[in-house]
């Protein structure tokens, strides 16, 4: 936002001209996080999506005598270089499944092929649940 304003110097009454700029500034667009949901060229794990519960269910560790089906809800950031940053865990079920969850999603070392936006790589925000059966 810009306006212009005129001040007087009192040492010899000149009139002086500014502009004054407003000091906002939105961020930069690789500095923005996008709901996935909201975008239509989305992010893609090698593999796909049922890839990704794969890697996720053969690295879990299953908590020593727990059995049971459960959900933990994870949320994520996928950064423009593919990588995943900012790991949560939304809604834990206990038992030390989200921590087990965090765990495993921060080892995962493949890439995910990023959003873009007008051509451009953004960054992105996942919220997915994984599910966890013990009854097997």
């Amino acid at each position: 936002m810009f306006s212009n304003q005129t001040i007087a110097q009192n040492n010899n009454d000149t009139e002086v001209e500014y502009d004054e700029i407003d000091t906002q500034i939105e961020p930069e667009i690789e500095d923005r996080i996008y709901n996935v949901s909201t975008l239509r060229n989305q992010p893609e794990y090698p593999g796909g999506m049922r890839r990704f519960y794969m890697d996720i269910h053969k690295s879990f560790r299953v908590p020593e005598g727990l059995t049971g089906v459960y959900k933990v809800y994870v949320s994520f950031v996928i950064e423009i270089d593919g990588t995943m940053s900012d790991i949560k865990i939304s809604r834990d079920p206990g038992h030390g499944i989200g921590a087990e969850a965090k765990r495993v999603l921060e080892n995962i070392d493949k890439k995910w092929i990023v959003a873009k936006i007008d051509g451009e790589p953004v960054r992105s925000r996942h919220i997915l649940p994984i599910n966890i059966d013990y009854t097997r």
